[in-house]
């Protein structure tokens, strides 16, 4: 059930990467908001700062990485001001996360069960044996069979559609109030993509979960999210609701992505490429970050830097980065 309360609130999130080639701006300047019972989606090609957003709402960015600026505010506490024993509590409890690649994240030399029950205890004061009942529960929740059985078994058992629903029940083992989830479908065929993207909308409903998607696939967020953030080159340059954004594209970046993703109906219609790749990080071009790829730009785009400016029909939240709508 959604509500007008902001579970999370990002302003002005800047993080950076220090290299000896310069400071690579991974996320410049980011800002969004979630709120309770909401799905939101983050689209964009790989490399454009998604998974950055996702490790620094939770303070994991890797060094040698650094939260420069900005606010991240979880339930009205400013995450930033936390000490790394109040995240640590955070964590699993408060935020879970389902990450890319279950094959790195899941120990080998573990079973499922030690790995889940770990978790739990880490969160929970029950004692061991309710932590068992607790991590079979969940493993029935995201629908593997023979759950008391598969609690045994190790990661090289288990199917990769299992080995991700083992990953979701890790991250939902501590009942976390937001779910983040980063491209959790990249490895998996389109029929267990459907289930686990059914499963995902399952668990919203049952648990009134809200939840941050980061995908580049747009049918994935035509059937998740109620809003979708457009990223480029660690900018945000569209947000709106998935409707508006994708019936009515008003960045160049954003049409290019949504006329570049194949479907069954162009089987004869030559999908769109967009042309050239992202900027280097590192190097950033001056005014606005898409101009060089872009078939509309003018002398004035290289000139300054784009604001978000309002599109769209009246009242609905439709933010776009482009000079086009100054």
């Amino acid at each position: 059930m959604k509500s007008n309360r902001n579970m999370l609130d990002v302003r002005n999130l800047r993080t950076y990467f220090y290299s000896s080639r310069g400071m690579v701006k991974a996320v410049n300047n980011v800002s969004f908001t979630i709120k309770q019972g909401e799905i939101l989606g983050i689209a964009g090609e790989s490399g454009a700062g998604k998974t950055v957003i996702a490790l620094s709402v939770l303070r994991l960015v890797p060094y040698p990485g650094k939260i420069l600026t900005g606010q991240i505010f979880f339930n009205g506490e400013d995450l930033m001001h936390k000490s790394s024993k109040e995240m640590m509590s955070i964590r699993g409890a408060g935020i879970g996360m389902i990450f890319q690649d279950p094959m790195s994240c899941l120990n080998p030399v573990f079973t499922i069960g030690e790995q889940l029950t770990a978790s739990i205890l880490t969160h929970q004061k029950i004692s061991r044996q309710e932590a068992i009942e607790k991590a079979i529960e969940m493993l029935k929740i995201v629908n593997i069979p023979d759950p008391e059985r598969r609690l045994k078994g190790f990661q090289h058992e288990f199917s990769g559609g299992m080995k991700q629903r083992v990953m979701i029940a890790l991250a939902l083992s501590c009942n976390p109030e937001f779910l983040i989830a980063d491209n959790p479908t990249t490895a998996l065929d389109s029929t267990i993509q459907l289930q686990f993207l059914n499963l995902i909308l399952d668990l919203r409903k049952k648990l009134g979960m809200t939840i941050l998607y980061i995908t580049h696939d747009f049918g994935v967020v035509a059937k998740l999210c109620d809003r979708v953030a457009v990223l480029y080159a660690g900018e945000i340059i569209e947000i709106g609701s998935v409707f508006d954004v994708l019936k009515s594209p008003a960045h160049p970046y954003t049409a290019g992505l949504i006329a570049s993703t194949p479907s069954l109906g162009m089987l004869e219609k030559k999908i769109e490429a967009i042309e050239g790749k992202q900027p280097d990080l590192a190097f950033l071009p001056p005014g606005c970050k898409f101009a060089p790829r872009c078939k509309n730009a003018a002398p004035r785009c290289l000139e300054k830097e784009v604001q978000l400016f309002e599109v769209g029909r009246e009242g609905k939240s439709h933010l776009v980065r482009c000079l086009d709508y100054e």
